[in-house]
């Protein structure tokens, strides 16, 4: 057996799953195809629990906050999850954050103040 994988989750003559393996062997896959594609690092996120977690970091680290009317749901829902969330688990892993169109003040503060509390930003624009 694989030093990468885990024993408990893989039984002998079983296929090795995605998911079973180290948390460091995901980044580095993850890191491997932010490269060459970010959307396939953000399907990767949604093939499982263990992967949406590895892949957090990748998909967060550059924000963009665009209210447009065609993403108006999408916008609301991801605000929405800021206001709610007691460590909000995006913003610890935004490192930029880019602000388009016209995001309303109070919810630029929101991101902000989180991101202030629980991230490391780097960059704003």
């Amino acid at each position: 057996m694989s030093d990468f994988s885990n024993p408990s989750l893989n039984q002998p003559g079983e296929a090795l799953r995605l998911d079973s393996i180290v948390d460091d062997a995901h980044y580095l896959i993850a890191s491997e195809l932010l490269k060459s594609s970010p959307d396939a690092v953000r399907a990767l996120g949604q093939s499982s629990k263990t992967m949406r977690q590895a892949t957090l970091p990748f998909i967060y680290r550059h924000l963009v906050l665009k209210k447009a009317s065609y993403f108006e749901t999408t916008y609301e829902a991801f605000i929405e999850r800021f206001r709610m969330a007691q460590d909000c688990e995006i913003s610890k892993h935004v490192r930029c954050l880019t602000v388009k169109d016209d995001v309303p003040e109070e919810d630029l503060l929101l991101v902000l103040d989180r991101v202030a509390e629980f991230g490391a930003l780097r960059k704003l624009k």
